[in-house]
């Protein structure tokens, strides 16, 4: 294993996860969550950056509307959102850098429905009630 494929599973947090029955959620459970997880305060600071540059009010918004809003940051604001996707596969081995190349777009999917998720959260517990 090369080395930086060593330091770069060396940073994920240990999550316990079964192994699942196909590659992709494999990857999902063994690479991503991971990444995710690692990453999580780095997502937190950079959504509220751009929602702050946005001059977004969003502890005014109501709870429907901070989930509409930030849906429409993720799949509309392509600056934001592959700024979040670049973020976590740079934290990809080699090998699943090459699996993340063959199956971009169901990975893409499956990275913005939990990036949405964890945004959603953790900006609910730094502004507060919604």
């Amino acid at each position: 294993m090369p080395e930086l494929d060593a330091q770069l599973l060396a940073l994920r947090p240990p999550l316990l996860l079964s192994e699942a029955d196909s590659p992709m959620a494999n990857f999902q459970n063994q690479t991503l969550r991971p990444i995710l997880k690692l990453l999580h305060p780095r997502f937190i600071y950079l959504a509220q950056d751009y929602l702050q540059r946005q001059g977004v009010q969003w502890e005014n918004f109501s709870s429907e509307k901070q989930r509409s809003y930030l849906d429409t940051m993720l799949r509309q604001q392509t600056d934001f959102k592959f700024l979040l996707i670049g973020l976590v596969s740079g934290h990809f081995t080699q090998a699943e850098l090459v699996f993340f190349c063959a199956h971009r777009n169901e990975i893409v999917r499956r990275m913005v429905a939990f990036l949405s998720k964890r945004l959603y959260e953790g900006l609910l517990l730094t502004y507060g009630k919604s």
